[in-house]
């Protein structure tokens, strides 16, 4: 629901600015943005997998979502371009397992020694509309794009590495992926500037440099 809020609060910002036609991009322009964004979900979910009554020793590292976007204009304010994003987590604890023996009658007490390295890495196509703003130094968009959703999941159990039936927590990846956007960027030369976008399906939040070619 923020997030719906932040977008409608975004669109109005940039309608009322629609009054003059300017704008920072023009057919032709090709823009790179490498950025990077905030929060790592897949850390956030082993997180609270790690604070389970049997776990302990819990540790996890990680890095990203980062990526870059290329755009180029197809028209004034339509542009089509490509988004990479990755994300990777590394994360290590113990669980401890009370199982029931039928041999002996009585319940026994197991100990693993779990690690597990998971990276995440989408390609999406991109569609972006650009509202003509009167400050020709700020572009702003909404966005759209789908593609590909990959994950490459090693997880070893007391050093023996399991092996991968391609699920995540339990659950099948579906292999594509899809984003809904809405950002801007802002120009302080004729070629460098800075963006920040906010999304659904990859960085929730996300910023950056942005080179105008």
């Amino acid at each position: 629901m923020q997030f719906v809020k932040s977008c409608v609060l975004f669109l109005a910002l940039v309608l009322v600015a629609q009054h003059a036609k300017a704008q920072a991009n023009y057919m032709g322009s090709l823009i790179v943005d490498p950025y990077y964004g905030a929060p790592n979900l897949d850390r956030l979910l082993w997180e609270t997998s790690g604070s389970a009554s049997n776990v302990t020793d819990y540790k996890s590292r990680g890095f990203g979502p980062f990526g870059a976007r290329a755009e180029y204009m197809i028209a004034d304010q339509f542009g089509l371009g490509l988004d990479v994003i990755f994300a990777s987590i590394h994360t290590s604890y113990t669980e401890y397992l009370t199982v029931y023996n039928g041999v002996t009658d009585s319940f026994d007490s197991t100990r693993t020694e779990v690690d597990s390295k998971n990276r995440r890495l989408r390609v999406q196509l991109r569609f972006n509309y650009h509202f003509a703003v009167s400050n020709p130094n700020l572009d702003a968009y909404v966005g759209v794009g789908a593609g590909s959703n990959t994950r490459f999941n090693k997880t070893y159990e007391n050093g023996v590495e399991l092996k991968d039936d391609s699920n995540y927590y339990g659950i099948t990846i579906v292999p594509v992926s899809f984003r809904l956007s809405v950002g801007m960027r802002y120009y302080f030369s004729r070629i460098v500037g800075i963006n920040a976008e906010i999304g659904l399906g990859g960085p929730l939040i996300s910023a950056g440099l942005s080179f105008r070619l």
